[in-house]
């Protein structure tokens, strides 16, 4: 991840031209791509160099979606492995599950944005979020499961940060959302 971030920075720096700035964005594209493999029957999730030291580079990653989409991609593909590859070791799964509380509001808002977008590849990327998030609210113990599910639909039903008609982009994204959380 460090190389990764240090070909990111460069790729910002005017400085070196385009041609060289698009050549270090590539290369950490790149880098960024291997993830998903490292997280294939990974063991040191719950260790302290695990998860918990990549889970705030990963959330702000999904944080600047906008910028690289298809990060955003690749962390969810990632994450959607790991917890796969790790649901039948409670411990590594708990390791996961205690960063829920920062990752479905990121992926709920990446989301909502993902909806109100043109581009070509949208469904692609919604449906890998959706997956994301249905996988790591799985993980959430039964009761804030519920009350995740019961927040959802409380918003669906009061059009939050909605004016128009409740066949808006957002209630449809709410009830999308509130039927990903349904085992």
């Amino acid at each position: 991840l460090k190389v990764a971030a240090e070909c990111e920075e460069l790729s910002k720096n005017a400085a070196l031209g385009p041609a060289t700035c698009k050549v270090h964005a590539t290369r950490a594209m790149q880098l960024w791509s291997l993830f998903p493999a490292f997280c294939q029957n990974s063991s040191d999730v719950s260790k302290a160099a695990g998860f918990s030291a990549i889970a705030p580079v990963l959330a702000q990653d999904l944080e600047t979606s906008s910028e690289y989409p298809e990060l955003a991609d690749t962390v969810c593909e990632g994450m959607q492995i790991l917890i796969d590859s790790n649901q039948e070791n409670e411990k590594e799964a708990e390791a996961i599950a205690s960063f829920s509380e920062i990752f479905l509001p990121l992926l709920f808002n990446s989301y909502i944005q993902l909806t109100k977008e043109k581009k070509p590849d949208r469904a692609r990327r919604i449906q890998r979020l959706v997956a994301s998030y249905s996988k790591l609210a799985q993980l959430k113990k039964p009761k804030l499961l519920n009350e995740l599910f019961r927040q959802l639909l409380r918003e669906m039903l009061t059009g939050k940060g909605n004016s128009e008609a409740p066949e808006s982009m957002e209630v449809r994204a709410l009830a999308s959302l509130s039927l990903a959380l349904i085992p």
